[in-house]
């Protein structure tokens, strides 16, 4: 009977084990291209409430948000100038392609997404390493609840089969108890 048992909760168990690491990698795989998705967003939104700003007025104040998420806002003239810049940074992506594009500097990768207005370019970037944190947090969150619920899923199946092997084994007791003919 032990055998049977055995057999049973190996192969229940592993086929959880499997299904639900599948299940986490999927999971996760999702869960960092809706966060580069919201991140791009945030790029896009970001760029598109500066296009009516003047920058030959004072700078705009950025708050703690664009801060957290190391954005940077970068303006260029049509000619090529950069006329205004959110932040310092070591090494930042120079002017790039309209829309959204991937640039390679000496600090690593940036996202970055430009608009043409009538008057400049408008860039706002964000370094890789950022964005690949976050999602990173971002996934390992959703992705908790999962690993919380396969161990008592685990449980459940002990359990489960030793009720269900129960009668089995007192059968078999039975049998084994009854004198040879």
């Amino acid at each position: 009977m032990n055998s049977l048992r055995t057999r049973l909760l190996l192969w229940l168990l592993g086929a959880v084990l499997l299904t639900g690491l599948a299940g986490a990698a999927f999971l996760y795989r999702q869960a960092l291209a809706e966060a580069d998705i919201v991140f791009d967003q945030q790029l896009r939104e970001t760029a598109h409430a500066l296009r009516d700003r003047s920058f030959l007025q004072p700078a705009p104040e950025f708050g703690e948000r664009e801060a957290a998420a190391d954005l940077v806002v970068q303006v260029w003239s049509l000619t090529g100038v950069r006329v205004y810049l959110s932040q310092r940074h070591a090494s930042l992506p120079g002017l790039t392609t309209l829309g959204f594009s991937t640039v390679r500097t000496p600090e690593g990768e940036w996202r970055v997404y430009g608009l043409r207005t009538p008057f400049n370019v408008i860039q706002v970037a964000q370094p890789m390493r950022v964005r690949e944190s976050r999602a990173a947090h971002l996934a390992a969150r959703v992705l908790l609840p999962l690993l919380l619920l396969m161990p008592a899923l685990g449980m459940v199946i002990w359990i489960s089969v030793g009720r269900v092997i129960a009668p089995l084994r007192r059968l078999a007791q039975q049998v084994g108890s009854r004198p040879a003919v």
